[in-house]
């Protein structure tokens, strides 16, 4: 099982309530799916990103994205990661990500990750 695919499982886990954490385990399980969501990202650049002085950010990662893979692939996978930079962002006054939510976009990142 890869690491991405742990990553997954996991988050479902946490998610559907197999795993209990309380009541942040939509927080919790977005997390799971970004890191999981970012392990792609750095493999799609690596080729040309080990040659960068610094890890790129993913704003520049996504950006070569398209331009390397095409627009339908960047497109998904920058819906992904702006719902996932807003599930994980926190604020005190916000509410956790809802569950459903956090397991729509698990689906997505599944799909796009080729999982």
């Amino acid at each position: 099982m890869t690491d991405r695919r742990r990553l997954l499982v996991a988050a479902s886990q946490v998610l559907d309530g197999t795993v209990a954490v309380g009541a942040r385990s939509g927080r919790i399980g977005a997390v799971l799916v970004r890191v999981a969501f970012e392990s792609w990202l750095d493999e799609r650049s690596a080729p040309w990103a080990l040659r960068a002085e610094r890890r790129p950010s993913v704003a520049s990662q996504l950006v070569v994205l398209r331009a390397l893979h095409g627009a339908e692939q960047a497109d998904e996978a920058e819906r992904c990661w702006d719902a996932l930079s807003r599930m994980c962002h926190h604020h005190a006054y916000e509410l956790q990500p809802q569950v459903t939510e956090v397991q729509a976009i698990a689906r997505r990142v599944a799909v796009l990750v080729g999982l």
